[in-house]
């Protein structure tokens, strides 16, 4: 009878302890007033609205972000007659975040990559590789709202 009391117990203090995944798809509390970018401009661009589409409208405490965007194309495969199949793109984001009422700022680094392969058709190619940066601007802007919401919330 100790024992059935002891587990209950246990699973009734276990399950109500208040843990909660704290959500890292948005910046709360935190308007982005300010995005400066540098580098690639496709890039940055679609980093920019995805930045501001996860920002909370009408917060108090504004965030002012600086982008600086570097895009290396490499060739990551050859055939037998020397012709390139496939390619690598490597993108490096630096991000440096800053906020003057709370007096906090910060800086971190963020690198991706992908390949894409190359088609008998160019214009495939391209298509490719625009779909390649997608992706991978995607991806920053998640890492990049995933490494502030850390900085910001731990403060």
């Amino acid at each position: 009878m100790k024992k059935i009391i002891l587990i209950i117990f246990l699973l009734i203090s276990i399950n109500n302890c208040g843990f909660k995944i704290a959500e890292k798809k948005t910046l709360r509390g935190y308007f982005i007033s300010e995005i400066n970018a540098s580098g690639e401009g496709r890039i940055n661009y679609k980093i920019k609205n995805l930045l501001k589409a996860n920002s909370t409208d009408n917060a108090l405490k504004k965030l002012k972000i600086t982008l600086n965007t570097n895009k290396e194309k490499i060739i990551k495969e050859k055939n037998i007659n020397n012709e390139i199949t496939k390619y690598q793109i490597n993108i490096t984001t630096k991000v440096k975040f800053k906020d003057d009422i709370l007096k906090l700022s910060g800086d971190f680094t963020i690198n991706v990559s992908g390949e894409y392969k190359v088609v008998a058709k160019h214009i495939q190619t391209i298509n490719n590789e625009k779909k390649l940066q997608k992706n991978l601007a995607d991806e920053i802007a998640d890492r990049i709202i995933e490494e502030l919401s850390d900085k910001l919330n731990d403060l």
